[in-house]
Order: structure tokens, then sequence, then C-alpha cells
């Protein structure tokens, strides 16, 4: 089984603050997952709707070069 790390950053906005959860594992050189978490006052906004796709974007190009 494998260790994971995760670093966390807390990003102030016009929209609050965001916070950016860098994952890696002892099997993984670099990052192997990346979240954004963020105030409940956001769900369903076009700001939610934004950073989730921001999100999916990011695990899908570290997903592609585990490949």
């Amino acid at each position: 089984m494998s260790r994971k790390y995760t670093n966390t950053v807390k990003v102030k906005t016009d929209f609050g603050s965001f916070f950016i959860h860098v994952e890696s594992n002892d099997d993984v050189t670099g990052a192997s997952g990346v979240w954004i978490s963020k105030q409940q006052k956001h769900d369903n906004t076009a700001i939610d709707r934004l950073v989730n796709d921001i999100v999916e974007g990011v695990h899908q190009g570290v997903e592609d070069l585990m490949k």
C-alpha cells in the first residue's frame, strides 16, 4: 500500500476563500490528484460549476499522464 501526502493551500479571491489540495503518493513522482474545496455558499452557482469543471480538467490531465 502506498502512503498519500496532501498539501493544502488557502487562496483568497473576490468570491471568498478556496482551498487547493494537492495529493501525491509513494508510487508517483509529482501530483497524483488535485481537489478544490470552497465555502458552501457557492454551491449550485456559476463559480461552483467553473471550479468543478477546472478540477475535472486537472484530473483528466493527471490521469492521462499516468497512462
